[in-house]
Protein backbone atom coordinates (compact mmCIF):
# COMPACT_ATOMS: atom_id res chain seq x y z
CA UNK A 1 0.00 0.00 0.00
CA UNK A 2 1.48 3.66 -0.92
CA UNK A 3 0.38 7.05 0.94
CA UNK A 4 0.03 10.14 -0.92
CA UNK A 5 -0.10 13.37 0.47
CA UNK A 6 -2.39 15.87 -1.08
CA UNK A 7 -3.35 19.55 -1.27
CA UNK A 8 -6.96 19.93 -1.43
CA UNK A 9 -8.89 23.37 -1.07
CA UNK A 10 -10.68 23.12 2.50
CA UNK A 11 -14.44 23.57 0.44
CA UNK A 12 -13.46 20.09 -1.77
CA UNK A 13 -12.45 18.64 1.31
CA UNK A 14 -15.59 19.42 3.39
CA UNK A 15 -17.57 17.88 0.26
CA UNK A 16 -15.94 15.07 -0.06
CA UNK A 17 -16.18 14.31 3.41
CA UNK A 18 -20.05 14.84 3.65
CA UNK A 19 -20.11 12.16 0.62
CA UNK A 20 -18.03 9.61 1.93
CA UNK A 21 -19.81 9.52 5.06
CA UNK A 22 -23.44 9.50 3.60
CA UNK A 23 -21.91 6.32 2.41
CA UNK A 24 -20.45 5.02 5.77
CA UNK A 25 -16.60 5.26 4.05
CA UNK A 26 -13.66 7.28 5.34
CA UNK A 27 -11.84 9.79 3.28
CA UNK A 28 -9.36 7.69 2.60
CA UNK A 29 -11.53 4.70 1.56
CA UNK A 30 -14.33 7.13 -0.69
CA UNK A 31 -11.13 8.39 -2.76
CA UNK A 32 -9.70 5.10 -3.14
CA UNK A 33 -12.67 4.05 -4.56
CA UNK A 34 -13.25 6.78 -7.13
CA UNK A 35 -9.49 6.44 -8.42
CA UNK A 36 -9.91 2.87 -8.73
CA UNK A 37 -13.14 3.75 -10.70
CA UNK A 38 -11.54 6.20 -13.15
CA UNK A 39 -8.84 3.41 -13.93
CA UNK A 40 -11.78 1.08 -14.41
CA UNK A 41 -13.31 3.00 -16.82
CA UNK A 42 -9.85 3.83 -18.62
CA UNK A 43 -9.97 7.18 -16.88
CA UNK A 44 -12.70 8.38 -19.62
CA UNK A 45 -14.36 9.12 -16.35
Amino acid sequence: MVRFSVTMDDKLVGKIDAISAKQGKSRSEWINDLCGAGVADGGAG
